[in-house]
């Protein structure tokens, strides 16, 4: 019975998550969706992609929680279970060694980088601890539009609600 009760709360909250268009990262923070963005199913292809951000891709220190679409982005929302802030920028770096355009680090609790994938794309990852200590990254990959690094950040802060 409480298994069922369990499974039914979670439904509930979900179910409110997707008609508020809110994705919850924690009890007490979420992260609106843009208007221009949706919520896509998850594929294997996407996973990869997903792994191909870290320099370490056999180890799954990231979990690749949602997926965003947009026009020209796709968003990909990981969440950091037992491990550290530092491993996770560390994996990053090594990833995007000597390609970056623009870093930038803010004590222990966010990371910005930015660098190109291929001729045609740009990744920009914000990494976030929130109070509560768990650690998102938000990677976004832009398709033939390079927006500034630090427009991505200021636009995935203004995402982020504490309820």
């Amino acid at each position: 019975m409480k298994k069922i009760l369990f499974l039914f709360f979670l439904i509930l909250i979900q179910w409110g998550c997707t008609i508020n268009k809110d994705i919850m990262l924690d009890q007490n923070t979420s992260f609106k969706i843009p208007e221009e963005y949706k919520v896509v199913t998850i594929t294997e292809n996407d996973v990869e992609i997903y792994r191909s951000f870290f320099g370490n891709k056999k180890e799954n220190f990231m979990v690749l929680y949602k997926l965003l679409s947009g026009s020209n982005q796709l968003m990909f929302i990981g969440i950091g279970y037992e491990t550290s802030f530092q491993e996770i920028k560390n994996q990053i770096l090594l990833q995007s060694k000597n390609k970056y355009i623009y870093q930038n680090s803010i004590q222990n609790n966010s990371f910005l980088i930015s660098f190109k994938r291929d001729s045609s794309a740009t990744i920009t990852h914000y990494l976030k601890v929130l109070d509560s200590g768990n650690k998102y990254l938000f990677s976004v990959i832009n398709k033939g539009n390079t927006e500034d690094s630090k427009f991505v950040k200021q636009f995935i802060e203004n995402q982020i609600i504490i309820n």
